[in-house]
């Protein structure tokens, strides 16, 4: 899937009308879920990706994350968390490159 697919997207809803249909992101946003993204790698991720993880790390509860296009925006529900874990492939240079374009806080573990 892509970035647009997963946050949400405007689907037909008959008559020529659209209506937003949210992607996992978005419900995890909008039901103050827990989102993990798991095995995130330097190589794969693109730089679009890691700057849309950074900015859901820093929304806090009742804020709006606004939506591709501005033409739609999702309040943030409390208990609503991102956990990012990344690829290890051993490589410290390629580590800290993605750390730094994500810009979070993070822990290794061994």
């Amino acid at each position: 899937q892509d970035l647009d697919s997963l946050i949400g997207s405007l689907v037909p809803r008959g008559g020529g009308d659209f209506e937003w249909q949210p992607g996992p992101v978005g419900l995890a946003v909008q039901q103050g879920r827990w989102l993990v993204v798991e095995g995130l790698s330097s190589k794969l991720a693109a730089p679009r990706v890691c700057a849309f993880l950074a900015h859901l790390s820093t929304l806090r509860p009742r804020r709006q994350l606004q939506m591709p296009g501005g033409s739609h925006g999702l309040v943030v529900e409390n208990g609503f968390m991102l956990i990012v874990t990344l690829e290890n492939n051993g490589d410290d240079d390629e580590d800290s490159d993605i750390r730094k374009s994500l810009g979070m806080m993070y822990t290794r573990l061994s």
